[in-house]
């Protein structure tokens, strides 16, 4: 429900009470309802704010928290397609290194591929974070492309997409320990993106 529908019906509902009030004032015997003389101000304030509080949480604050959480797992459905990509490259580098044969040319390539892709789940991510969190995108945002960096440099670097590279135990290891940092510092960001 936009803002303008939301101020409609909050006139619309202080008037109908209006004309109820003036009503009852005017035609003194309504069936059904009889007026306590000995009515206390704080017990109309009391009902008031009981029937408010009982038509506002329904009707603005549960759907703008409702509104927010599916936003918030929009985002996070964002975080986890990066997280799937980064495990693609490590499945490729693991079976290189398992079966003790060289990537190849057509493997670097697809790595590549997926590292375009998680480019613009970046570009995507941000400019979601901007429009649902605009006060807050901004750390998330560094701390996300500077992980990516990194991940990025050691990955498509030398010396994996080198013409000469040998998969080594060492760089395996060295890549698992980055992969799994980046998919680390992904899974923090889903996290913080649910705190917001």
């Amino acid at each position: 429900m936009s803002n303008n529908k939301k101020v409609v019906f909050g006139v619309l509902g202080v008037i109908l009470f209006l004309i109820g009030l003036v009503i009852g004032l005017i035609w003194k015997d309504l069936p059904l309802i009889k007026f306590v003389p000995d009515l206390k101000i704080y017990e109309v304030f009391s009902l008031f704010t009981t029937i408010i509080i009982g038509t506002i949480y329904p009707f603005l604050i549960k759907k703008w928290i409702e509104d927010k959480r599916t936003t918030k797992a929009v985002l996070a459905e964002e975080i986890k397609g990066m997280l799937n990509n980064v495990r693609e490259i490590k499945n490729i580098i693991d079976k290189s290194a398992r079966s003790r044969i060289n990537i190849t040319q057509a493997e670097k390539d697809y790595i590549n591929t997926i590292f375009s892709d998680i480019d613009m789940f970046i570009d995507s991510f941000e400019e979601q974070m901007k429009t649902a969190f605009p006060n807050n995108y901004s750390q998330v945002i560094k701390n996300l492309k500077e992980a990516n960096l990194v991940y990025w440099k050691f990955t498509s670097g030398q010396p994996l997409m080198g013409s000469q590279f040998i998969m080594t135990q060492d760089f395996h290891y060295t890549h698992t320990t980055q992969s799994n940092l980046y998919s680390k510092s992904l899974k923090i960001l889903i996290h913080r993106i649910y705190e917001l």
